[in-house]
């Protein structure tokens, strides 16, 4: 269904197309179909100097006849001059006249290609695997023992006319592979989202820009900018980012000789919250990048994201970034603040940073127009207990305590609260119960009913009694129940992959530990046998470890 969706929409867009000027149609499909399957575009009138340049490289591996090579140089430049002249160029796009001038180059390319049908592809590609072996291709009697000796293996010969993988390619498999791998993120309720996107400074300014520009004003001579007299004028002399954020979210546009009134417009503030948001995301770019790290901004921020936790201090934001830059966080202090006056992230006490909504929906929204589809999770409010306990197990740390939360708010708490429970009563729902408890927890003194109801509970007593403790109330001790609730939380700690920080845990209980670990393996606690392995292999208390083996023996040897 979405391969004929695509092709409905490049054939409309090739219709308009040729309604405004004569191009010929299977060229300038090959050409936009060519643009969505290696930029994976979902938008044909999308471009930027990267996709005219991963285009003129797939175009270069076709065997190209003379005619069909001379007729994509002419429907690329048709194209774009379509695009730029009814204002269809979709921002945030390369500067027109940027884009022109590599497809006046790329067109003069696919001509000399077209002359010598395959041959320039197949010397591309022999050139790249002498390369790769440590050839010199000016090198004449190296290259000769070097094709002396491919020409002997056959299979070594297939191997190189195949090519090497894209580097584009290999960067946007990587890419996919992270996204598939990610949790499903939890996105706020689009009204919340617009109101936050309204209240942006840095769009403001751009706004008043592109206000001040009116009905147009001339590009500055061998520039795609404003005159200096003109940006003096409009007082963003000394603040390029303006002009950049104004044109990528839509505000101004560039034609080839003029900056002009841009699609969205009217679209911030007062727009729908779709446009606004839209607008939103078109800028961020351009308004959270630096002269001396362009792409620093929203390199930081996809840290944030990446790392599924709500808050993170500065030092770990910047960890993967220091290799490629010792002076990282010295740099990094200016993006961040880019970062936050534009509503991405918001700085905390301690040097510590979270990122908000609006930066979550950001990350989100570039992938998805790059290709990378990010699963979203459902309205937490519409889910029942059993489908909200399964849809936490899958979810972020980030987003754990919002998506109970807004589940909490469309129903009495209480009643809330003792329908999930009731859904990780079960011996072994022992990591879900883990989590239910402390949402259930941050009720309060809300809670309390429930917890005096369940404290005789064989799996859920011991975190009722705890409950109960936190809210300042006692209760009989039953250590069976509490032994339960220890197994619970060490199971989910073994289960999501910390066994050593369990291991420390049951050193930390001294002289008591050993007795501990013959009560745990009789308990019938599910979490028992992973637990005691952990203990047994991790530990640095030998006597321990040996006392945790033990305990494992007897445990298999009691079924």
């Amino acid at each position: 269904m979405d391969d004929m969706h695509d092709t409905d929409d490049i054939a409309r867009k090739v219709d308009e197309c040729r309604a405004w000027r004569d191009v010929d149609a299977d060229a300038l499909t090959l050409l936009l179909r060519t643009h969505r399957e290696v930029c994976l575009r979902d938008d044909p009138a999308q471009w930027s100097v990267s996709d005219v340049e991963a285009v003129m490289e797939a175009l270069t591996e076709r065997e190209l006849s003379p005619g069909l090579a001379e007729a994509l140089s002419a429907a690329w430049l048709t194209w774009f001059d379509f695009l730029v002249e009814t204002c269809g160029l979709t921002p945030p796009s390369s500067a027109p006249r940027e884009l022109r001038s590599l497809v006046e180059g790329a067109g003069e390319a696919l001509r000399g290609i077209g002359a010598a049908p395959g041959d320039y592809g197949r010397a591309r590609k022999l050139v790249a695997a002498m390369m790769a072996e440590g050839v010199d291709p000016d090198d004449e009697d190296a290259v000769k023992v070097w094709m002396d000796r491919l020409l002997r293996d056959p299979a070594r010969v297939a191997e190189v006319m195949r090519g090497p993988a894209s580097p584009r390619r290999t960067v946007v498999d990587r890419a996919r592979q992270t996204v598939e791998a990610l949790p499903p993120v939890r996105l706020a309720p689009t009204a919340e989202l617009a109101a936050a996107a309204r209240a942006c400074e840095p769009l403001r300014a751009a706004l008043d820009l592109a206000r001040w520009v009116g009905q147009g004003r001339p590009l500055a001579e061998g520039a795609d900018g404003l005159s200096a007299a003109d940006a003096e004028a409009a007082g963003v002399a000394d603040r390029p980012w303006v002009f950049g954020t104004a044109v990528d979210a839509g505000l101004l546009r560039l034609s080839y000789t003029e900056v002009l009134p841009g699609p969205r417009l009217g679209d911030w503030p007062d727009g729908d919250d779709d446009a606004v948001l839209d607008v939103w995301v078109g800028g961020f770019d351009a308004a959270a990048s630096g002269p001396a790290s362009p792409m620093l901004g929203s390199m930081l921020l996809t840290n944030l994201f990446l790392s599924g936790v709500p808050e993170l201090p500065l030092k770990e934001v910047t960890e993967q970034l220091r290799s490629m830059a010792p002076e990282i966080d010295e740099l990094a202090v200016p993006a961040l603040e880019r970062l936050a006056a534009y509503g991405a992230v918001r700085p905390l006490d301690g040097e510590r940073l979270a990122i908000t909504p609006l930066g979550v929906y950001a990350v989100v929204e570039r992938l998805r127009r790059n290709g990378q589809h990010v699963r979203v999770l459902p309205d937490p409010a519409s889910l029942s207990a059993g489908e909200l306990v399964s849809v936490l197990g899958t979810a972020r740390a980030a987003d754990v305590e919002e998506l109970a939360a807004g589940w909490f708010a469309a129903r009495d708490p209480l009643d809330g609260a003792r329908a999930l429970l009731a859904e990780v009563e079960a011996p072994e729902a022992y990591v879900a119960r883990s989590m239910v408890v402390h949402l259930v927890g941050g009720l309060g003194r809300a809670a309390a009913p429930l917890w005096r109801e369940l404290t005789g509970h064989l799996t859920l007593g011991g975190w009722a009694r705890r409950g109960l403790r936190d809210l300042g109330e006692t209760s009989e001790e039953d250590r069976t129940g509490d032994l339960w609730m220890l197994l619970d939380a060490w199971g989910t700690s073994v289960e999501q992959g910390y066994p050593e920080e369990v291991a420390e845990n049951a050193g930390r209980l001294g002289e008591e530990a050993g007795s501990l670990l013959e009560v745990i393996w009789r308990l019938g606690h599910p979490a028992a046998e992973p637990v005691l392995n952990a203990i047994s292999m991790n530990s640095r208390d030998k006597k321990l470890a040996k006392v945790a083996r033990r305990a494992v023996f007897k445990l298999g040897s009691s079924r």
